[in-house]
């Protein structure tokens, strides 16, 4: 069903204008193919306030739907940036103690990260997960929970470890479950719904005026291909049409060897 998250965006676009303009000229031909005393009896019920509530619901299922887009992309950049912030966080907390101590937590976070940076990223654009990294967690876990680097931290900076560890794993939850989602909202079937109605709606009160309605329906068209366009590239983060760098991650992982 998502097969066209691997298409090359040229291909997308492409389709995304025969889609938009396909509904409103294949109306322009039907309509050009009545009789005049058939386009003369439905222009004369036809109302032109017609076209503009339907296009109204149009626009304003568009709108919510782009809000809904931008906000789960921020969300999703920003679980990564959080991700990464908590990899520096508990390299920081653990360079107090001994070399040796230190050392432990941050090759464990160096795994961690390579784990996510080799693993996670190439599957989440299939909208999957790694099963492999669940391992590199409760190994982090166990150091500050029960192990040498949690016990020898004290009670405060273990305290501030496991706040950094926490929210490690819930960025990461949250950019996965983003990733995993690849169900198109009822906002999109009303959306197309109401486009399509916008271009039935510009028939009807063109029915009468052929070139006029060929133009608005071109319009329309190449308006309607272009919202496709852009809310579609940009619908499904991780995926190969909409990729979230993994910059964060690979930063934080660097710190962890600078001196």
């Amino acid at each position: 069903m998502f097969g066209f998250l691997d298409w090359p965006p040229a291909l997308v676009v492409a389709a995304c204008i025969v889609a938009g303009l396909g509904p409103g000229l294949l109306l322009a031909w039907l309509a050009s193919r009545l009789s005049p005393s058939t386009r003369e009896s439905l222009y004369s019920s036809a109302n032109s306030s017609t076209v503009g509530t339907v296009a109204l619901l149009f626009g304003l299922f568009a709108a919510f739907l782009a809000n809904d887009i931008w906000v789960r992309n921020q969300t999703a950049r920003q679980a990564v940036i959080d991700e990464g912030d908590a990899i520096r966080t508990l390299a920081r907390l653990a360079e107090g103690q001994d070399k040796q101590h230190t050392a432990v937590l941050h090759n464990a976070l160096v795994d961690y990260a390579k784990v996510v940076i080799e693993q996670d990223w190439p599957l989440m654009q299939q909208g999957k997960r790694s099963l492999e990294l669940l391992a590199r967690v409760r190994t982090i876990s166990g150091l500050i929970v029960s192990g040498p680097v949690g016990s020898n931290a004290g009670p405060v900076v273990q305290s501030k470890m496991l706040d950094a560890f926490v929210q490690l794993r819930e960025k990461r939850q949250v950019r996965v479950i983003i990733a995993e989602n690849r169900s198109f909202t009822i906002k999109w079937h009303a959306m197309i719904l109401f486009g399509i109605l916008t271009q039935l709606a510009i028939a009807i009160t063109h029915i009468n005026r052929p070139k006029p309605m060929l133009l608005a329906q071109l319009v329309f068209g190449l308006a309607l291909s272009t919202c496709l366009s852009i809310l579609l590239m940009n619908e499904f983060p991780f995926s190969a049409l909409n990729p979230i760098p993994s910059e964060p991650l690979r930063t934080a992982m660097a710190s962890l060897f600078r001196n």
